[in-house]
């Protein structure tokens, strides 16, 4: 891969798009017994249901948690000059992980930094006090 390229694992859900860095996917697999699992649309937003078929993904640094995704559509190498950045208007988004769009095709890929999302961070937080509380 080279310098100027960024490689993401892409999945829709809804009408929506999403590029993940691969980079901080640890594996793509099922969840671990005692892992907490989240649904991706959770992480995002509250209001839906998941469906379709599921992939399980642990990401690095926060291995005790798997987040389910829809079956992943493709992996993709993105220019790092074709990225943009968040309008603005999408500032509260950052709060998501959100941070840059790219047009692939004829489509609109959010990409999105689960280390910054508020749902993420929470979860592994709890993860944390549970290892902590079991460990004593």
């Amino acid at each position: 891969m080279k310098q100027a390229e960024l490689e993401v694992l892409i999945f829709c859900s809804e009408k929506s798009c999403y590029g993940i860095d691969i980079e901080q996917i640890a594996c793509l697999a099922e969840p671990e017994n005692d892992a907490k699992t989240v649904f991706f649309e959770e992480m995002m937003t509250s209001n839906v249901s998941p469906q379709g078929r599921r992939k399980w993904i642990s990401v690095k640094g926060g291995e005790a948690i798997s987040i389910s995704i829809p079956e992943p559509e493709t992996l993709s190498r993105l220019s790092l000059c074709d990225i943009r950045p968040l309008p603005a208007l999408f500032e509260a988004a950052r709060s998501l992980g959100v941070w840059g769009l790219v047009r692939q095709a004829e489509r609109l890929i959010i990409l999105v930094d689960l280390y910054k999302n508020d749902r993420f961070k929470e979860l592994v937080r709890e993860a944390c006090n549970k290892e902590k509380e079991k460990n004593k």
